[in-house]
């Protein structure tokens, strides 16, 4: 499936070969684990569809050895890839309910941290990382986020574009944060906190 969607890749084609989707599905939607779309999850959340997730992590061009800080865990399935990809995995997820639900999918993996928190403020405790992927989106790139990752370092983040969405690869050089591509158009949920898209109050009013 990976292959025929243009993922190429060799890493990430390995690591969805690796991490079985039904282990992260939500109770009751087990039989749509092999198709490529995305899942509603709890809050009104969805997980990232299998293709969308494997290119992101795949514009990060990781080798084995970085750290990686993801926002968004989800139900996790993201970030079992990118347990495969990288040295060590920083996950952020706001929603108490999906980070319970994580530390139950992803147990036996010994190289993520899952953090209950504003994934709009990063994790600055264990920056600067060598990579970042969000999976939601924002109107302009977090400074805080800049900040944390390191020169050279290499972030995939979803932004909200007049009514329409555009995953975009970033590099960050010494002195500025680079534009490198928009990887897929691409439309998410909001990404919510102090630095996010939209802020907590404003989100839990809407729902």
């Amino acid at each position: 499936m990976m292959e025929k969607k243009g993922i190429r890749d060799p890493r990430v084609l390995a690591a969805a070969r690796l991490v079985d989707r039904r282990r992260f599905m939500p109770a009751g939607s087990e039989h749509l684990a092999g198709r490529d779309r995305a899942v509603a999850i709890a809050q009104g959340q969805l997980t990232t569809q299998p293709w969308r997730a494997a290119r992101m992590l795949e514009g990060l061009e990781l080798v084995g050895t970085e750290k990686v800080l993801e926002i968004g865990t989800g139900h996790g399935y993201s970030t079992a890839l990118c347990a495969h990809l990288a040295r060590r995995v920083v996950s952020v997820e706001r929603i108490a309910e999906l980070v319970e639900a994580c530390g139950r999918n992803l147990a036996g993996f010994d190289n993520i941290r899952l953090v209950l928190g504003d994934g709009s403020l990063g994790f600055p405790e264990e920056a600067p990382y060598d990579a970042i992927v969000c999976f939601a989106a924002a109107r302009d790139v977090p400074r805080c986020l800049v900040d944390q990752l390191a020169t050279g370092g290499r972030m995939v983040l979803p932004l909200a574009v007049k009514g329409r969405g555009e995953i975009v690869l970033f590099r960050k050089t010494a002195t500025a944060l680079e534009r490198v591509e928009v990887l897929i158009a691409a439309r998410f949920v909001p990404l919510v906190g102090e630095h996010g898209a939209v802020d907590e109050a404003s989100w839990n009013e809407e729902q």
